[in-house]
């Protein structure tokens, strides 16, 4: 699938040319195809090319959308020789809608790296090395793809327990059973359930992070508040025993009256604090944590 494969097998008879390859990166590119001279002269090693049936192991393409990828990908050639990487880009795209090919996602690969888009080169080559024939091909699809490596990070995340993960408001996705995010350089934000966490990723960088889920705690009891229902109540309770114990002895049935009076109300007072002292204190010990929300507003 490297240049020899993008000449010789290519179903669109398009190649990309040896030169301007511009900066950052020096991306390769394939060699220009032979003359039509030097491709009519036989030299008896040759092997024809195989059939597009032996090219094409997906579905069975329509023939306007074949002839449609193959203006598209010869388009692509004409831009990316004359240096319009933008057109090149929308031409192969193209190309590669109409038709998957892995000469075409080749040259979408090449030029997506030309024109920045490293993260969708990356992923691009990542396609091709699951379609790679044997080592070589793909040490050498390795080499291509590692010209994005400075460019691109990739996060991967374990929780304990097993809860969604929201990465820069989007649910993670899971990779292989793992939580696993391909993505630009920079600072990006990851939530789990109630907690939030600012990164910074490196080009370049592969960061693992394990992640622990805490309990949400019990809200701290209002001890201040308690203790004044509890001042209340010893209080209230103190001053009934008092007040009664005084009309118990009191010689005038006025001041006895008087007296039991007070302390009704203040037992009632005591009462009162009493109750409202246990159902706060119920009420703490009866708290449940709230149910886990989802990391963001996608999540299902």
């Amino acid at each position: 699938m490297l240049a020899a494969l993008v000449l010789a097998l290519s179903p669109f008879s398009g190649t990309l040319p040896a030169s301007g390859s511009p900066a950052p990166a020096p991306v390769p590119v394939p060699v220009p195809a032979p003359s039509d001279d030097e491709a009519s002269e036989p030299t008896g090693d040759e092997e024809p090319p195989p059939p597009q049936d032996e090219l094409e192991s997906g579905p069975e393409i329509p023939e306007e959308d074949l002839i449609k990828a193959g203006d598209a990908f010869n388009r692509g050639v004409e831009a990316f020789k004359e240096e319009r990487y933008e057109d090149a880009l929308r031409h192969f795209s193209r190309a590669q809608e109409l038709a998957p090919h892995p000469d075409t996602l080749y040259n979408l690969g090449l030029t997506q790296q030309l024109v920045g888009k490293h993260l969708e080169a990356w992923r691009s080559f990542d396609e091709l090395l699951a379609q790679a024939h044997d080592d070589k091909e793909r040490q050498d699809l390795l080499a291509m793809q590692a010209q994005s490596r400075a460019y691109v990070a990739r996060l991967r995340v374990r929780v304990d327990p097993v809860q969604p993960v929201c990465f820069d408001g989007a649910p993670m996705p899971r990779e292989h059973g793992e939580l696993s995010v391909l993505t630009t350089p920079g600072e990006h934000a990851l939530d789990l359930d109630r907690q939030h966490r600012a990164l910074v990723l490196e080009g370049g960088e592969t960061r693992m992070l394990d992640l622990e889920l805490r309990e949400p705690k019990p809200p701290a009891p209002p001890r201040r508040r308690l203790r004044v229902l509890a001042g209340f109540a010893i209080g209230g309770t103190t001053v009934a025993s008092g007040l009664g114990l005084g009309a118990g002895l009191a010689p005038e049935r006025g001041l006895r009256l008087g007296l039991g009076v007070s302390a009704a109300a203040a037992g009632a007072v005591a009462l009162t604090t009493t109750i409202i002292a246990l159902v706060t204190h119920r009420r703490m010990r009866q708290w449940t944590p709230p149910p886990p929300q989802p990391p963001c507003s996608a999540a299902p």
